[in-house]
């Protein structure tokens, strides 16, 4: 039951992401466009890095389910904040059967966009899914020190987020190709330092400094392709 409810829970949050980066897109002027979709995409930064320490917290202190309870509440919450302060009188999108959707894989310059993301993702996470093994057992840092360290991580995280929507308000291609190509150095630099304590902890902060600071920038793009049909769009970049 309970993978079900992940699985559940797993299908939702691409819908989720697509109609609220379209809602913050629609929120602003133009010209802000990328600044309210890193705003939004803030949310899910910070709580990526701390929502798993949180959970295991309150798993250890109050046993596992109130885990779920929490989140559940917090849902809730959330779900009331939306109903609540999110306009009623924005742009609506029109439906489309499923065969006019898959034209979406027809679009070159979106399949370039969706592979662009993949692979810069990728790359990232493949290194953050080993970080905290790397933290522990290659620069030999304390559990307590990982915990700080991911906390900070996550600061990083926030920040090349709140500032690569800034920088992509204006000219969003070109300040990519510059953050994509900082980002791979940035990974070469961890892979170099990763057995020197210090310098390698530099190396990990780097990584969550421009981690996610593609992210409104490439999903202001896929809003400006084309703006009909911008929520299936914005779906299949989630995914």
């Amino acid at each position: 039951m309970l993978l079900a409810m992940r699985i559940l829970s797993a299908l939702m949050h691409g819908v989720f992401m697509s109609i609220a980066t379209a809602i913050a897109s629609d929120l602003v002027t133009p010209d802000k466009r990328s600044s309210a979709i890193a705003m939004m995409f803030t949310g899910l930064t910070v709580a990526t890095i701390t929502g798993v320490p949180l959970g295991t917290w309150i798993g250890q202190q109050f046993g596992w389910e109130m885990s779920f309870v929490a989140i559940a509440i917090i849902g809730l919450i959330s779900f009331i904040g939306n109903w609540l302060v999110v306009p009623n009188d924005l742009n609506e999108y029109d439906q489309a059967p499923m065969v006019e959707q898959l034209k979406v894989f027809k679009n070159k310059s979106l399949m370039m966009i969706y592979l662009i993301t993949a692979l810069g993702y990728g790359g990232t996470f493949v290194v953050y899914t080993y970080l905290t093994t790397i933290l522990t057992d290659v620069m030999h840092y304390s559990d307590n020190a990982v915990v700080i360290l991911l906390i900070i991580y996550g600061v990083m995280v926030a920040i090349g987020n709140t500032l690569g929507g800034k920088l992509t308000n204006h000219q969003p291609t070109k300040v990519l190709v510059a953050i994509f190509t900082i980002q791979a150095m940035v990974l070469l630099f961890v892979g170099i330092t990763v057995t020197h304590q210090f310098i390698g902890t530099i190396a990990v902060l780097l990584m969550g400094l421009f981690a996610f600071m593609n992210v409104p920038g490439l999903q202001l793009i896929v809003v400006l392709l084309q703006k009909e049909s911008t929520k299936r769009r914005l779906i299949l970049h989630q995914v």
